[in-house]
């Protein structure tokens, strides 16, 4: 991997310095102090008990998701859930698995590496494109597309879902930032509008931390048993103690508290980002999450001369072109505002700003 940039706007990442130590400390000596002695043998392969059944209420409440705890299992984030669900789905007749295009290659070389081959599904304004699909499963990024920021319509969720529902395919829900929406209008899981055709799958990757490796499947109830065997034929899940602090961490309300925190700041970062950027450019995905995408008006500047220009500054960020399946639909730049450090966002969204008025 390149060394970390000076100004952090890579997208996809936190702001680390956010994570809740004392909390998250204070939840893991509480789970210590409570838990018998037989937590700690060989852990459930469905995940710690007390897990399961404080996500069941904490995502009712927070995202609309329909789930008891008989139907969630806990994993170690989204890729080792794409991993096992790739695998199970192609056990059972799915050899193939719908992308949004553009999405995140990795997720789509995990998915083609357990089996499944792997096609793209155009996105528009209003989210993936519904009369497009013709596969027997689909990864949807339905509260905040990622890459291009657009939120899945009304209409097109009542689509998607309806559609699952006629052909018995199923729909993989990454909610990846789903709890940072920024505007009044609140968007819920697409889940609860097809509980028996979609896998919700939620981590603590854009909420805690990446390095946690902690992440849970809300499944159909046909695919829990299968999903069950292939999480422990897998060999992996979470450190039961971090289990246990999460669910501790939730019942107490400090995780709340943490996800309020956090939407403030990121909320005041993207203002002021927004606020930095020059008229030249189009912002794009503003109303949720922890990134947006510039695009450039006209036929230039290109996406690789401003990406040399942020280079020169030691500016991180990506571009949209090595996110598409084909050849690129589009260019932009994709700009991270989580995970630069709090005093030195001002100095980020200030290089990058010069950055873009060296070549418009």
């Amino acid at each position: 991997r390149d060394p970390a940039p000076r100004w952090d706007l890579r997208p996809g990442r936190p702001n680390l310095s956010a994570f809740p130590r004392a909390a998250w400390l204070a939840a893991t000596r509480r789970a210590l102090h409570r838990a018998p002695m037989t937590a700690f043998d060989y852990t459930a392969e469905s995940g710690a008990a007390e897990l399961r059944e404080t996500l069941a209420a904490y995502l009712a409440r927070s995202r609309g998701v329909i789930a008891d705890p008989a139907r969630i299992l806990v994993c170690s984030g989204f890729s080792h859930a794409i991993a096992i669900l790739a695998r199970v789905l192609h056990a059972r007749g799915a050899d193939e698995v719908a992308f949004e295009n553009p999405s995140l290659h990795i997720y789509r070389n995990i998915a083609a590496a357990n089996g499944p081959r792997v096609v793209g599904v155009p996105v528009d304004d209003d989210g993936i494109t519904v009369s497009s699909l013709d596969s027997p499963a689909v990864v949807v990024t339905p509260a905040h597309q990622y890459p291009l920021g657009v939120t899945l319509a009304p209409g097109r969720r009542a689509e998607l879902t309806r559609w699952a529902e006629e052909t018995g395919a199923v729909v993989i829900e990454d909610d990846y930032d789903g709890e940072f929406r920024f505007d009044h209008q609140q968007v819920g899981a697409l889940q609860a509008l097809a509980p028996e055709r979609v896998v919700y799958v939620g981590t603590t990757s854009k909420t805690l931390a990446p390095s946690l490796r902690l992440g849970w499947m809300v499944l159909p109830r046909f695919l829990v048993e299968p999903v069950r065997t292939a999480l422990a034929e897998s060999g992996a899940r979470p450190a039961l103690l971090d289990q246990l602090a999460m669910a501790e961490l939730i019942e107490s309300g400090a995780y709340d508290q943490h996800i309020r925190r956090c939407r403030i700041e990121y909320r005041s970062r993207r203002d002021k980002l927004l606020a930095a950027l020059p008229d030249s450019v189009l912002p794009q995905g503003i109303s949720a999450g922890l990134h947006l995408v510039l695009q450039f008006p006209g036929e230039v500047p290109k996406e690789m001369e401003v990406l040399a220009a942020c280079r020169r500054r030691a500016i991180g960020l990506e571009g949209i072109s090595g996110y598409w399946i084909g050849e690129p639909q589009r260019e932009g730049l994709i700009i991270g505002y989580g995970a630069a450090a709090k005093h030195a966002f001002g100095g980020a969204t200030q290089a990058l700003r010069e950055a873009i008025f060296e070549v418009t």
